[in-house]
């Protein structure tokens, strides 16, 4: 009885920005202290935590923000893989920091990738209270900063930028800023190729702010959010614009996926084939992106038609080249922790909820400095 007392005490007198800040200090905390005792405990090599966290394609980045882009893919093993596959507004960010503040490239992508989470959680903040209540956006808090695989939030990643930029673009779209939402989605377009389909959700709510037919004879505010939608890919042709001159193929980002294996094809066929070929980690990884799709398929249901969307894409078009890394696209869906928000109906549950993601999360992050890139 005292605890509910004290609860509801908090969330009547509540401040966002102090369940943001607790839960981002919490969350950082957490995965230091459970990679530290992977490396102490189990791979013993005593690094410092930002080499220690420094997997896969960090790699890929430092050499961006330290050497720019390649011109040929010769200097790897197979002659075939290049660095055109990561787009450039997370390097470009990390590299400005890095020559502003005197600081490593390494140190400069952890330290940018964090703030850009603890922006995208005081955004979110902002536009889950637009339609949620109050006890709903403290679970969508901390939710978001403690999911499993949000330890790719901390990392010197990409996802932590796209998560923002998705997320201004909403918030600012819905509020009817859209010359703001414009711009941020044409950042969004040169973080990852995905970012470029922000479009589809702008174009949503600008209908059903506006409705279709003033969208399309641009008449009154309408025109601003015609503008916007307009703009969002000019990230993506400044890109391909850069390799076109730096390399003479402006498509070189996708040519280049060959080289991991990925060409395009059904994505129903590659979940259905990996869920139901009962493999580990191939069933493992498409339940993850069936979860979504489901997830994406009730904020249609119940008409958050943009959320839905974007849900969708985010999940269906990585998973056309195959199901690795699913559940790694999955973690920067916004609308997933809102749909969990809505049908967790009871604190007990929420704290059930809570409690098994930082569980799981210990797992993952253990499983990731220690290098077992199965389950990422």
């Amino acid at each position: 009885m005292k605890m509910k007392i004290i609860r509801d005490a908090f969330v009547q007198n509540w401040s966002p920005l102090f369940y943001v800040l607790s839960a981002f200090f919490l969350s950082r905390l957490f995965i230091i202290l459970v990679g530290y005792f992977a490396d102490i405990t189990i791979i013993d090599k005593k690094e410092d935590i930002l080499h220690l966290f420094c997997k896969w394609d960090c790699g890929w980045y430092l050499h961006i923000i330290k050497d720019g882009y390649e011109i040929s893919p010769l200097r790897h093993p197979n002659e075939n893989e290049a660095n055109w596959a990561f787009f450039p507004a997370f390097p470009l960010t990390a590299r400005f920091a890095s020559s502003i503040f005197l600081l490593s490239p390494l140190a400069a992508s952890y330290i940018v990738s964090n703030i850009f989470f603890l922006l995208t959680l005081i955004l979110f903040s902002k536009y889950t209270s637009l339609t949620l209540t109050k006890e709903q956006t403290i679970f969508a808090i901390y939710l978001f900063a403690f999911f499993p695989y949000s330890f790719y939030f901390f990392l010197p990643y990409t996802e932590a930028l796209f998560v923002l930029l998705l997320t201004a673009v909403f918030y600012f779209a819905t509020t009817n800023r859209w010359l703001i939402a414009g711009v941020v989605a044409s950042f969004l377009s040169a973080t990852r190729n995905l970012g470029v389909f922000i479009i589809f959700p702008m174009l949503i709510i600008a209908i059903q702010k506006f409705g279709f037919r003033k969208l399309l004879h641009l008449e009154g505010a309408s025109i601003k959010a015609a503008f916007a939608i307009l703009i969002a890919p000019l990230g993506l042709f400044l890109y391909m614009f850069f390799l076109y001159l730096h390399m003479g193929d402006p498509l070189a980002f996708a040519h280049v996926q060959v080289a991991w294996g990925r060409t395009i094809s059904n994505p129903l066929k590659h979940l259905a084939s990996g869920f139901l070929s009962f493999r580990f980690p191939d069933t493992y990884l498409a339940s993850f992106a069936i979860a979504g799709i489901l997830c994406g398929l009730y904020m249609l249901k119940i008409k958050r038609y943009s959320e839905g969307i974007m849900t969708l894409i985010l999940i269906l078009i990585p998973a056309s080249t195959g199901v690795v890394s699913l559940p790694r696209y999955c973690v920067i869906i916004f609308p997933i922790y809102i749909y969990l928000s809505i049908i967790v109906r009871t604190n007990q549950l929420r704290y059930i909820i809570i409690g098994l993601s930082i569980l799981f999360n210990s797992f993952l992050v253990i499983a990731w400095v220690t290098a077992k890139n199965f389950m990422t």
